[in-house]
């Protein structure tokens, strides 16, 4: 069998933010400096900030892709 499937491209985003202990990225600030979690707060804004970081970075990085005629914003789709 075979999957007649339409240009299809995949594009994986890694976090920008590094865990402690180089356990890898994660999408925003989510432990303290020795290894903790964050507790959240309403006056903390760090994890709040830093999603709203990433998300800027993964619209920059979309944006390059469509300007450059790398994809369309009608065929992309995020998971």
């Amino acid at each position: 069998r075979r999957l007649d499937l339409p240009a299809t491209s995949l594009l994986a985003f890694g976090g920008p933010e590094a865990l402690p202990f180089d356990m890898g990225h994660a999408w925003f600030p989510a432990f303290e400096a020795d290894g903790e979690p964050i507790t959240p707060s309403a006056s903390d804004q760090r994890r709040t900030k830093g999603l709203r970081r990433a998300t800027a970075l993964v619209r920059e990085a979309l944006e390059a892709c469509w300007k450059r005629g790398l994809a369309t914003p009608r065929s992309t789709f995020l998971l």
